[in-house]
């Protein structure tokens, strides 16, 4: 391979890579906004339902979230898998899962602010 190819790939990649951080960064924001306002609610049932929520998706790896994600589809609805699919799971594990249990503006009972 010469080194110019490697060069175009790399770049190619970084590209996806920014495509992901951006789209993650947009969307969680807000999510984990949500997320915050929730746990921090005076409706109990509400903030229990966002706990448990917080602390499964911060007990289950991410590659098993993403594997979920891209296959469930296919498996529950039919829904054919496309090239887009798996940018689509990334972004969704990414944006929707991930990092709205992590970016939660609340501090746990006891423990330090996070």
């Amino acid at each position: 391979m010469e080194i110019t190819t490697m060069l175009t790939m790399l770049g190619e990649g970084f590209l996806v890579t920014l495509q992901i951080f951006f789209l993650t960064l947009i969307g969680s924001l807000p999510l984990g906004i949500v997320v915050a306002l929730g746990r921090m609610s005076r409706f109990k049932p509400l903030a229990l339902i966002v706990r448990f929520y917080i602390s499964v998706m911060r007990g289950t790896p991410l590659m098993l979230q993403m594997f979920a994600i891209y296959f469930a589809p296919y498996y529950v609805f039919g829904i054919e898998l496309t090239t887009d699919s798996k940018f689509n799971a990334t972004i969704i594990a990414f944006m929707g899962l991930r990092t709205k249990s992590w970016t939660r503006f609340t501090r746990p009972e006891g423990g330090p602010h996070v």
